[in-house]
């Protein structure tokens, strides 16, 4: 274990349940009550994304001003939120000390803005002080947030690690994907009770039953965590290859050398399995047909079209995962 990443929300502090006070706020200033289940899929996502669930449930049309106006409302209420204070999770103060002794470097990875990470920050450098992280990688400041893998993968390579000497700790389904599919091995420590663990993570309690948070941890306890998650074959090693691939240059051409090995996959994930029979991701169905990914929707604005790209590149990524593959294996030929 080269380096630690940690998510914020949840993971870090205790501000869930500020973010569920602005999210159902804001779904009922747009007329319609979220349920459980419609928030369960706002946790860990990005503001615009979160606008986007809440906007569809109700029913509402999405274009970016309409994005402008609640993305604002967002940051209002939860500056407000946040500025009154926050906790930490239990045992998270220790062990950043700890690991800032052992000279482990370690940053904050987060589907935050900037704007609100840095007044979450300025609650917990009281605590923790100024330089417990070598640095914060925020949601708005890399081309597609969590369940993008993108932000973890920026994370890891300004620590100048691989993904896979990296230990990541998160709450969140999206967060966990997100790491997973970077090459990162992944420590999930769910604390809502609608959260859905990506079956390809590894829980706390998955490993010790009588532990939901990391009370009583060290160091040391994640140093074991993470050689136990490299044995578990759960994340990605970052051996798989291609064979006859080299000089596929696009998407298209991709894709079709994924069909073509279709009956090599070993039996994955449900969501490899899912995909192959068409995936419903926010409302919108990805569709795989004769060697061509397309997805059957209808864009109100380029921002909204952008992130939806965004999430068929991600689950390009899961398919290729899926098949033994990293991350780096994709970009380099796409």
């Amino acid at each position: 274990m080269k380096a630690i990443l940690w998510d914020m929300d949840g993971t870090l502090v205790n501000t869930e349940h500020l973010w569920g006070q602005a999210t159902y706020g804001m779904a009922r200033a747009m007329g319609r009550e979220l349920t459980p289940e419609v928030r369960a899929e706002t946790i860990g996502g990005t503001m615009p994304g979160t606008i986007r669930i809440c906007a569809r449930f109700a029913g509402l049309p999405i274009d970016d001003a309409m994005i402008a106006t609640w993305t604002l409302w967002m940051r209002e209420t939860m500056c407000e939120l946040l500025s009154a204070g926050i906790s930490f999770r239990p045992q998270v103060p220790q062990l950043l000390a700890e690991a800032q002794a052992a000279g482990i470097p370690m940053a904050l990875v987060t589907n935050t803005t900037r704007y609100l990470t840095d007044v979450a920050l300025t609650s917990m450098e009281k605590v923790i002080g100024k330089n417990a992280f070598a640095f914060t990688l925020c949601g708005d400041e890399v081309c597609a947030g969590k369940p993008s893998p993108e932000i973890y993968l920026e994370a890891s390579r300004r620590l100048g690690f691989s993904p896979d000497e990296c230990l990541v700790i998160e709450d969140s389904g999206n967060g966990m994907r997100a790491a997973h599919a970077a090459g990162c091995r992944v420590l999930g420590v769910p604390v809502e009770e609608n959260t859905v663990v990506p079956e390809s993570v590894t829980t706390l309690s998955d490993l010790y039953p009588q532990h939901t948070d990391l009370t009583n941890f060290t160091v040391a306890d994640l140093e074991l965590i993470y050689e136990q998650l490299g044995q578990s074959g759960k994340t990605p090693t970052g051996r798989g290859t291609i064979d006859g691939v080299s000089e596929s240059k696009n998407f298209d051409s991709l894709f079709a050398e994924l069909q073509k090995k279709a009956a090599d996959r070993p039996e994955g994930s449900g969501t490899v399995r899912a995909l192959d029979n068409g995936v419903h991701f926010q409302g919108k169905k990805i569709v795989e047909e004769a060697g061509e990914v397309w997805l059957a929707a209808e864009y109100q604005s380029d921002d909204e079209l952008a992130e939806e790209i965004s999430q068929l590149i991600y689950w390009l990524q899961v398919v290729m995962v899926g098949r033994g593959l990293t991350p780096e294996d994709i970009y380099r030929h796409l």
